[in-house]
């Protein structure tokens, strides 16, 4: 997975942990919103920045393309914390059973686009 898409699916995981059976940890609202001001930091200079993402909280599925340019253009794919940040919220949403599947940062993109 590429650093940009990392980090959109990080900031949309939340919404996407769904209790059936499955304890949501506690650590995981407080990455989440340590991811949030990462990425909050990130595009504090970004005209629209804050505003794209608060939509995508309340809208993941309609905003994730915006906010993904907005972090891709902001350089947010060779964000060294910002990446961790995300991995962790990764990582915690896997436990808590939102998906089952592994995220792997493709380093060979860092730009944040895909290869090819």
């Amino acid at each position: 997975m590429d650093p940009i898409r990392l980090i959109v699916t990080a900031l949309s995981a939340r919404t996407r942990v769904t209790p059936q059976g499955d304890r949501v940890p506690a650590a995981l609202p407080e990455a989440q919103a340590e991811l949030m001001t990462l990425a909050g930091q990130r595009l504090r200079s970004r005209p629209n920045g804050s505003m794209v993402l608060r939509q995508h909280a309340e809208d993941p599925g309609r905003w994730a393309r915006p906010l993904a340019k907005a972090l891709e253009a902001e350089g947010a794919g060779r964000d060294a914390e910002l990446i961790v940040a995300a991995q962790v919220v990764m990582r915690l949403a896997d436990a808590a059973g939102s998906s089952r599947g592994k995220y792997v940062l493709d380093t060979a993109s860092p730009s944040g686009q895909a290869p090819g």
